[in-house]
């Protein structure tokens, strides 16, 4: 009995294990667009999307392209809009004017949900609505299903959506803000498809009055326990605890003194800093750190780093580990290289993305925050480069592992992206150069994973794909 669940688990893992593909192909901006189906970032130049804020896109594990949404349209692969995939009722100028959610433990069903612009008031008249995309339809380049197209959840709404991982590793949370409230709305996704009834938490700042009091990103950090959201004409940042398991959100607490309008969110990949951008030409344009763990909200405060001046606009993780930053206007992005390094060490380079011709706005596309979990796993090791060789890699499952220097009893394991562990051995020798060590695991279902290799005194992490 314990191999048989042993195995069930390990199929579990393997089955996700290249969830964080499904955000390899980004568009958003006046048709722009990148790629990161190779891990580095390539301009994409025949997007068919246009806005100025919230939008998302969706590709299979494999990272190849199915579709992608303003929260109005929806296109395909093809960058042709879907048969019924207009008139949705987002908004170019919703922070988050939609989000794409696959249904669980389904290999074509879809949900897109989209919130209108508050400015069309009072609030998010239009609320939060969902539509239904069914991979199938069309030879599997998708349509929206006309049955099931923007059905409404509730209104009116703030302009932010955020969505997360259950702890039970299946089922996904969407969660939500009601304009006029301060109610927090957590609505379950499940294989069977949406529960409507939400969890709903009453806590934290009431939104209501100016419009831009609701701008501005909500996000929960990867390993699915801290939310943040943005008020931008509040100039503040709320954080608070969030429940994977059970969608209630606690814990209310304010980050006050930002510099400008708070718009963009963003967390490390190992769910420790959060970082925060100022959008408009209110007092100025900034891009600010935050250390989650300096202690109570006070201390939190006073970690305040400021990382750069001049960008504008949403923040977002890559497949790559690194956080983009957008540039209202611009034809680049910026970027930070080391997200999970304090202050100067997190390494920020400023346009160094370019679009290819094509110009950023505000937005960039939204994602389930926890198909980055696993990247917090794997800091791009700038410092400790060279020093361990995996061959071949890509691989069928079988490799080998050497080391430039000497390494006394390497422990070796390999995560997927949920950070779930899926391989763990002790080698009982010295790792060098002239005695690599073998490894088999070609038990494994082919995708993305990380290599952790620790000893006494260091550690190292490697991108492990195994095809």
């Amino acid at each position: 009995m314990k191999n048989k669940i042993l195995s069930i688990l390990l199929v579990f893992a393997v089955s996700i294990a290249n969830a964080q593909m499904e955000s390899a192909n980004w568009f958003f901006g006046e048709n722009a667009g990148l790629t990161f189906k190779n891990y580095l970032p390539e301009a994409i130049t025949d997007g068919s999307l246009s806005t100025m804020e919230g939008c998302s896109s969706i590709s299979d594990q494999e990272g190849h392209l199915l579709f992608y949404t303003d929260g109005i349209t929806v296109w395909n692969k093809d960058h042709q809009q879907m048969p019924h995939g207009n008139n949705l009722l987002g908004n170019p100028s919703s922070s988050q004017s939609g989000i794409i959610v696959a249904r669980p433990a389904s290999d074509n069903l879809y949900y897109m949900f989209t919130i209108d612009d508050v400015a069309q008031g009072p609030g998010g008249s239009y609320g939060i609505n969902y539509s239904l995309v069914d991979m199938r339809l069309l030879n599997w380049k998708g349509d929206v299903v006309d049955t099931v197209k923007n059905v409404n959840l509730t209104k009116p709404m703030c302009e932010k959506l955020a969505a997360v991982g259950h702890a039970n590793g299946l089922n996904i949370w969407l969660i939500a803000q009601k304009w006029g409230t301060n109610h927090i709305y957590s609505y379950l996704i499940t294989n069977e498809g949406i529960n409507e009834t939400p969890i709903i938490s009453e806590l934290g700042l009431v939104i209501n009055g100016n419009i831009d009091n609701a701008k501005g990103y909500m996000k929960v950090s990867p390993n699915g326990e801290v939310l943040a959201k943005a008020n931008a004409g509040m100039k503040n940042v709320e954080i608070f605890d969030f429940n994977n398991a059970t969608g209630i959100v606690s814990n209310a607490r304010l980050i006050t003194g930002i510099l400008g309008e708070p718009y963009g969110i963003e967390f490390s990949p190992d769910n420790k800093l959060l970082y925060v951008s100022s959008w408009k030409d209110h007092v100025g344009k900034y891009l600010l750190q935050y250390d989650l763990e300096a202690g109570n909200i006070d201390d939190i405060i006073a970690s305040q780093y400021i990382v750069a001046t001049g960008t504008e606009g949403a923040l977002q993780i890559a497949p790559d580990n690194r956080i983009y930053v957008a540039m209202n206007n611009s034809g680049s992005l910026s970027r930070i290289n080391q997200p999970n390094k304090i202050g100067v060490d997190c390494d920020f380079e400023y346009a160094i993305v370019s679009l290819g011709g094509r110009t950023c706005r505000w937005g960039l596309p939204d994602f389930i925050s926890s198909i980055f979990l696993g990247v917090g796993k794997a800091e791009n090791n700038s410092d400790k480069t060279n020093i361990i060789s995996i061959q071949p890699n890509p691989n069928k499952g079988t490799f080998q592992i050497s080391a430039s220097l000497g390494l006394d009893c390497p422990v070796v394991t390999v995560y997927d992206n949920y950070s779930s562990e899926v391989f763990h051995r002790k080698i009982k020798a010295r790792l060098d150069p002239s005695e690599p060590i073998n490894i088999d695991v070609d038990f494994l279902r082919a995708g993305h994973y990380v290599l952790f290799i620790k000893t006494k005194n260091n550690s190292f992490t490697e991108k492990l794909i195994v095809e």
